[in-house]
């Protein structure tokens, strides 16, 4: 019986130390965005992606990319593939529309920086190893002032959404 017990206390004390991301829901991280301007990162993510399972598995349990997304950014993850209406650069729009007609993304996984005002302002389409999505955060983050420029000062769409 102690050796069990002792096996339990060591499995919990592994998973208590592996760090985790912090994913908020799409429409709480706008919210949130938009009152204490920080930057929503969202994971554009399917269930049938391998790379995707890959990266929960290694990128997102990584200790540099948790402590930088929990702390700096406003972690969250869309479906590619659902119809659920979100926000999309201020319009509601089912999320694969928003997805692939308004952010011109073409692939998972996926990566968009939303800024406070809940304008998109740039993705990136890739399987990111940890060093790889570290550098990608520290990137934005050395770079606040001229993201929240860009925030504050969208490019004109052209199609109405």
């Amino acid at each position: 019986m102690k050796p069990l017990f002792s096996l339990l206390c060591l499995a919990f004390a592994l998973q208590a130390a592996t760090p985790t991301v912090k994913w908020m829901d799409f429409g709480k991280a706008l919210a949130v965005s938009k009152k204490d301007s920080l930057f929503v990162l969202v994971e554009v993510y399917a269930d049938w992606c391998v790379p995707c399972k890959m990266m929960d598995a290694t990128t997102f349990r990584d200790t540099s990319v948790t402590r930088i997304l929990n702390r700096y950014f406003l972690p969250t993850r869309l479906n590619a593939d659902s119809t659920n209406l979100i926000e999309c650069n201020n319009w509601p729009r089912p999320t694969a529309n928003c997805i692939q007609e308004n952010w011109n993304l073409t692939g998972v996984p996926s990566f968009v920086l939303i800024g406070p005002s809940g304008n998109y302002l740039t993705s990136i389409t890739n399987t990111l190893d940890a060093d790889q999505m570290t550098k990608i955060l520290t990137h934005f983050m050395d770079n606040r002032n001229l993201l929240l420029e860009s925030d504050r000062n969208p490019k004109e769409e052209t199609d109405v959404p």
